[in-house]
């Protein structure tokens, strides 16, 4: 009885953690959804209102943060547990785990049919936990087995309540990533999070995250707050830069800024006077990636929303002068639509060096389905020509991720380089469903470039 309790208790370890992760995903999920409303509210209510809701918010990311410090503590006692810990202590261990799961799906104001069916799933495997326990507790470990065997169905259904947050490397919402190495320690940046501003995340080894909170307590002062998204940074000879997308307070139209830090974690400050571009006569200009040239010259590469205006998406290239602040010279375009995948629409562009030739990342399509996607086109210089090849899909849904878009390449201390992104969990697509981090190596050759 003992060997088969061994069998089924590392499992079901590794799923109370994960179910923990999809529970808090959840609150997180619910609360970004009443975050959008109340963005969309606030653009019609006075200045004080608005006030009140950014400290509401900034109290809620706060709320999150703590969940995901006890979240990471919960880990690293899962870890002691399979280490020292005896049948029983592991039992209780899992018990106490998901126990908060349920806490934590509770917190919502409103649960779906969705997640009250998940939450069900949820207590129906705590119980079968609550039944193990308490055998053990009585030397009972035949009746322990006994009450496994029944209630290993119920976990197993927990199990695909929670498939598609083991492919990822952050549980969290954590959509148009950037990833920059410093030092030995990775550091990511999302899209606003649930206290509407730009989050970032810190790792030694790519596998487990640590939570940094906000990277960017405020937007600049000709900017307005909560449309803020799509970060990226670049390290400088004097600290970092972080480019992102933000609404331009008058013209009402999305932008791009920079903020500076003497560290990579931030907090970022942005005292600009003007955006470095908003391209109002192209419907604005978003996603802003920074990349460097052979010659240490900085670059920066970004997309206008034509098709916000009856155009068309353009992907654009240009010369940064030596503080990062500003561009030097003409924008160039380097990309437009041309492919069926591409859904009429191309964003999210990052440059990099690659296998000998400059190779430009994006995604296309609706980023809210399964159908958006990742390509290539290779460059002769920083700032093109560019070309597509035939078949240029880098990233498309399989079985692991869906809608995979949103890229950002860097590099490891011994040169491999990444690919961070953002995707839907297989079956769960479309706000207010999360896109979580994932992570992949590229291999680019001559004649392609592919992602693994």
């Amino acid at each position: 009885m003992r060997a088969q309790l061994a069998r089924w208790l590392p499992r079901l370890v590794a799923l109370a953690v994960v179910a923990t992760c999809a529970a808090t995903a959840v609150v997180t999920l619910q609360d970004r959804a009443d975050e959008v409303a109340a963005e969309e509210a606030a653009l019609r209510r006075t200045a004080a209102d608005a006030r009140a809701t950014a400290a509401e918010a900034t109290r809620t990311a706060t709320l999150l943060e703590e969940l995901e410090e006890v979240r990471l503590a919960g880990a690293a006692d899962v870890r002691a547990a399979r280490r020292d810990g005896s049948v029983a202590d592991q039992v209780t261990l899992l018990r106490r785990l998901l126990e908060a799961a349920q806490a934590q799906i509770l917190d919502v104001r409103q649960l779906s049919d969705a997640q009250r069916e998940q939450l069900d799933v949820l207590r129906g495997c705590v119980a079968t936990l609550d039944r193990v326990r308490a055998r053990l507790a009585a030397g009972d470990t035949r009746g322990a087995a006994g009450h496994l065997a029944v209630g290993q169905d119920a976990c197993a259904r927990a199990e695909e309540v929670t498939d598609g947050i083991v492919a990822a490397v952050h549980p969290f919402d954590f959509p148009d990533p950037d990833v920059i190495e410093v030092d030995g320690t990775y550091y990511a940046y999302g899209t606003n999070g649930p206290g509407g501003t730009i989050q970032v995340l810190a790792s030694t080894d790519l596998e487990d995250w640590e939570v940094r909170g906000s990277a960017l307590p405020d937007v600049g002062p000709w900017a307005r707050k909560g449309l803020t998204w799509a970060p990226a940074v670049l390290r400088t000879y004097d600290g970092y830069l972080l480019y992102y997308t933000v609404r331009h307070d008058a013209w009402g139209v999305q932008c791009l800024s920079v903020a500076r830090s003497a560290s990579p974690a931030g907090p970022f400050t942005d005292s600009s006077a003007r955006p470095i571009t908003c391209q109002t006569d192209f419907g604005g200009s978003i996603d802003p990636s920074p990349y460097v040239g052979e010659d240490g010259t900085p670059y920066l590469t970004w997309k206008s929303e034509g098709e916000t205006i009856g155009n068309q998406s353009v992907l654009w290239g240009a010369r940064l002068d030596r503080t990062g602040g500003a561009i030097v010279g003409a924008s160039i375009p380097l990309l437009t639509v041309d492919r069926p995948w591409e859904g009429g629409v191309v964003e999210a562009p990052t440059m990099q060096r690659l296998g000998g030739a400059w190779i430009l990342l994006y995604s296309g399509g609706d980023w809210r389905t399964s159908g958006y996607a990742t390509g290539y086109a290779r460059c002769l210089g920083p700032l093109g020509p560019c070309a597509k090849p035939a078949d240029n899909l880098v990233l498309q849904t399989d079985d692991v991720v869906e809608g995979p878009g949103g890229p950002s390449v860097f590099r490891t201390p011994d040169g491999r380089p990444m690919v961070a992104y953002a995707g839907w969990s297989p079956g769960a697509v479309g706000p207010p469903e999360p896109r979580r981090l994932h992570l992949a190596e590229l291999h680019a050759t001559a004649d392609t470039v592919t992602a693994s």
